[in-house]
């Protein structure tokens, strides 16, 4: 007896130990090799500029974003004059992304409309629309770019059902190789995590689907016909398909290894699908990179061990041999995956929030509230096991089995807190919202734009018109002074992007307040001052 003990413990940490292992080196190879970016893409210049008046259409409309992107299918269109589709071809990827440039044809004189729908580095579509006018201004053509209620739906399912097959399986791992399980509580664990594999596969497709659908700005049904192409040409894409081919191999691992070793195999497939995710979304795209994505990917597996953990147990329970060494053991690594959920969940948290304001602030910070409060309960109910319960299984397995219920519920609404908030933009963005004024003096406008406006560095970009506000100006030289406070004035180092457009890129706002930027611009031979006041959060 002791010795098939020793040897479950063996087994136990060796599926631990791969675990582990496929998941830093698989981090570390993939981070090491990703570009860094800068988390959310934003939309910097337009060529024809916005609102711009020209004396002829173009041949090409460009648009120049903060990091690179991905387009999918149509997703720059150019509206003439009288509704019809000027833009032909596919749109072209130039300065490693950042810049998208899409041939037009004339589409006469009168107002343009540019529709645009990317994805950023994250995953996230962003979309967003402006105007050119040729000769004469005669009004835009009136843009829908929002997604349909079934895509959105159909994304939160998958996501949820991808999370929480991937969970299952980790657990099923554990509680099929604990000590005292035995053969028939160990090919049901098997059997769970089959159906576990299989769950998270149509969940990571249905996920899949969804993302080329908002992507592409189609229906669900349109969209699986250019899947192909999304999974070929984008990066989130081609995650995606990666994710769901490593589960569905899990699946099949559990199909055709022996016992454990198809265990350990599921085990070792569904960390990598746990990694592709973390490469995917947010961890992907915030700084510290690698501490975020390695974070990212313990806090999954450690949940995993925990939560997936509780489901199988509650399925296995009543086939268990020694219902008592089997709780206890899975106790023992339940509480420390709790303690990593707990660590792990708290920098990935800090990463993505960074204030008090956008914790409570916004929907992001408030979902994650909502999830540390179901986190809360769930350790408060495996306390009670462990202390209470554990010890009376070997007489009465109900009293468990009803805890682990509750923890299983549990579990799976915050699963859905989990889904939700993936889709969100992290909370340190949507609160920090870029400021955009307009001041004028004399012949000169000048269109401000400071991103986040929030203190550290900021993204200042100046756009120059005459002085009706539409015709872009062209200037020769500009200054940009900035102060606050008792602070001395500081020249920002400004770079020229257009002759009608300079930036100030990573300028320090250090403190919180109301900065005044005390602008000279060389128009037409002369000097302009111009004076405005920005907050910064």
């Amino acid at each position: 007896m002791s010795g098939d003990l020793s040897r479950g413990r063996r087994a136990v940490l060796s599926a631990l130990r791969a675990v582990a292992a496929v998941a830093a080196v698989m981090a570390v190879a993939l981070v090491g090799a990703a570009r860094p970016v800068a988390a959310h893409a934003t939309l910097l210049e337009t060529t024809p500029a916005n609102d711009a008046v020209i004396d002829a259409a173009p041949a090409s409309v460009e648009l120049r974003y903060s990091e690179p992107v991905a387009v999918a299918g149509e997703g720059i269109q150019v509206y003439g004059p009288d509704g019809a589709r000027v833009d032909r071809g596919t749109a072209d990827l130039l300065d490693g992304g950042e810049l998208v440039s899409v041939p037009i044809d004339s589409g006469g004189k009168g107002t343009h409309t540019v529709a645009w729908r990317v994805t950023s580095e994250d995953g996230h579509t962003i979309t967003g629309s402006f105007v050119f006018h040729v000769g004469a201004v005669t009004g835009g053509v009136e843009i829908d770019d929002s997604t349909s209620s079934v895509v959105t739906v159909t994304g939160f399912v998958g996501r949820w059902l991808a999370f929480a097959g991937s969970l299952a399986v980790i657990g099923a791992v554990l509680v099929g190789l604990l000590p005292g399980t035995g053969t028939g509580a160990a090919d049901r664990a098997r059997r769970l995590a089959l159906v576990a594999a299989a769950g998270a596969t149509v969940g990571a497709l249905l996920a899949l689907g969804a993302s080329a659908a908002e992507a592409t700005g189609r229906g669900l049904t349109d969209a699986l016909g250019i899947i192909d192409d999304f999974v070929a040409d984008q990066r989130t894409g081609r995650l995606a398909a990666i994710r769901a081919g490593v589960l569905a191999a899990g699946a099949l691992a559990l199909v055709l290894a022996r016992r454990r070793a198809a265990l350990v195999l599921a085990g070792v497939a569904t960390v990598a699908a746990v990694v592709t995710t973390s490469l995917a979304g947010h961890a992907r795209t915030t700084s510290p990179e690698a501490l975020t994505v390695l974070s990212d990917v313990v806090h999954q597996c450690a949940a995993g061990l925990w939560l997936g953990g509780v489901v199988a147990l509650l399925v296995v329970l009543a086939l268990v041999d020694d219902r008592r060494l089997a709780a206890r053991g899975f106790s023992t690594v339940a509480l420390g995956a709790v303690a990593v959920v707990a660590i792990t969940g708290s920098i990935s948290g800090w990463a993505q929030v960074r204030s008090i304001d956008a914790l409570t602030g916004t929907n992001y910070g408030r979902l994650l509230l909502a999830k540390v409060a179901a986190f809360v309960v769930l350790v408060g109910l495996g306390w009670l096991n462990r202390a209470r319960l554990i010890g009376l299984v070997d007489r009465a397995v109900v009293p468990l089995a009803r805890s682990l219920r509750a923890e299983t519920a549990l579990a799976g609404l915050a699963l859905a807190f989990t889904a939700s908030l993936v889709a969100q933009q992290p909370a340190r963005l949507a609160l920090a919202e870029p400021v955009d004024t307009t001041v004028a003096e004399g012949s000169l406008t000048v269109q401000v734009n400071v991103d986040p406006a929030k203190a550290g560095a900021n993204d200042i970009h100046l756009y120059f018109f005459d002085a009706d506000g539409i015709t872009p100006a062209t200037v020769d030289a500009v200054e940009i002074d900035a102060t606050t406070g008792d602070l001395p004035p500081r020249r920002l180092e400004v770079t020229p992007i257009t002759p009608t457009h300079v930036s100030a890129l990573g300028a320090s706002l250090s403190t919180p307040g109301t900065w005044t930027f005390d602008i000279t611009a060389v128009h037409g031979g002369s000097a302009t001052d111009l004076t405005l006041e920005v907050p910064i959060r």
